[in-house]
Formats: C-alpha cells, sequence, structure tokens
C-alpha cells in the first residue's frame, strides 16, 4: 500500500509538472514585455539631424535569429524632417552604423562591417552605391568629418599584441602573465 500511494504521488506530481510545462510552450504572451518580445522590435538608436535641418539619419538594430544566426544588426535609415519619407540607405548582411552628415550635408558617412572589420563609408545624400573611404586590417573605431567636408578624421583600432590574439583563439578569458 505505501509503494503503490508513493508512486500515485510521484505519478501526480510528474503529470502537473509535465502539464504547467506544456502549458509554457503555446504562443508567447503579449500582454508582459518580455525578451523574447522585445527581440520582436526593432530599436532605434544615433539621430544625427542634417546641417540644413531637413532630414534625420538613424540606426535601426534588428535582432537576427534562426538555426544557424543569432545577432543583431544595424541598418542607416534617412527620414524627412517634416515624416513625410523614410527611407532604408543600407542593406545586406552586415551592420552599418555611426551616420555623421558631411558640413555641407550633401553625404553621409558611417562605420560598415561589409568588408569585414568596420571600416568608413561614404554615401550621397540622394542616392548611389556607398564607397569605401578607409581599408584598416583592423578596422575604424570613429571618425570627425573635416570643417570643409575634404577630410575625415578616423580612430584606427590597434592591433592586438600576439598574446592576446593567441588566448582569444584557445577562448581563454583569463590573462596570465
Amino acid at each position: 500500500m505505501r509503494f503503490y500511494l508513493t508512486f500515485l504521488f510521484t505519478i501526480t506530481i510528474s503529470l502537473t509538472i509535465t502539464s504547467s510545462t506544456l502549458a509554457q510552450e503555446g504562443p508567447p504572451d503579449t500582454t508582459r514585455w518580455s525578451p523574447e518580445l522585445a527581440l520582436q522590435y526593432e530599436s532605434i538608436s544615433d539621430a544625427q539631424i542634417s546641417p540644413d535641418g531637413e532630414h534625420v539619419a538613424y540606426v535601426a538594430e534588428e535582432a537576427v535569429m534562426d538555426e544557424s544566426t543569432s545577432k543583431f544588426q544595424e541598418h542607416i535609415y534617412v527620414a524627412a524632417g517634416d515624416g513625410r519619407s523614410d527611407i532604408q540607405y543600407t542593406r545586406g548582411d552586415h551592420s552599418n552604423m555611426n551616420p555623421k552628415w558631411s558640413p555641407d550635408g550633401s553625404r553621409i558617412a558611417f562605420l560598415s562591417t561589409r568588408n569585414g572589420a568596420p571600416q568608413v563609408f561614404v554615401m550621397r545624400l540622394h542616392g548611389g552605391e556607398a564607397y569605401a573611404v578607409t581599408n584598416s586590417e583592423t578596422g575604424v573605431r570613429d571618425f570627425q568629418w573635416g570643417p570643409d567636408g575634404k577630410q575625415i578624421a578616423c580612430l584606427f583600432v590597434d592591433k592586438k599584441p600576439e598574446a592576446e590574439q593567441k588566448r582569444e583563439q584557445q577562448k581563454r578569458d583569463v590573462n596570465h602573465r
């Protein structure tokens, strides 16, 4: 009798846990904010007003997740100051970020990972293909237009020491000296 009660109690607990677990596997609860729900929305950042105030360049970040990918991807959009248009300026499987207007407002410079490490690209406001203005092996951390729009100053990423590169390849987080 004791064995039977213990067995019955165990089955009852198992069924309760299983049914509550199955109930949670349905569609996500959209009445409460959750990390899963947050990933379904684009995040907007880095709004930059053009020198003439007619346009706003900004970055939209979206989560890209499937069986083989889990990353955030950023693209640049340009909206009219009056709200009449909102155009995606960059596309692709890479990220584009940190838009900055040229002093005359005719071009937008930005960082892009389309060639690997972040590089500075420039694109005309009224269309055309973006073109790279840097080609650094380690990438660009930040940049700024010169006052006349003819030059761009850049902060380049330093090359990592060989010992640090080796640790990263071995996926070792501790720095032994």
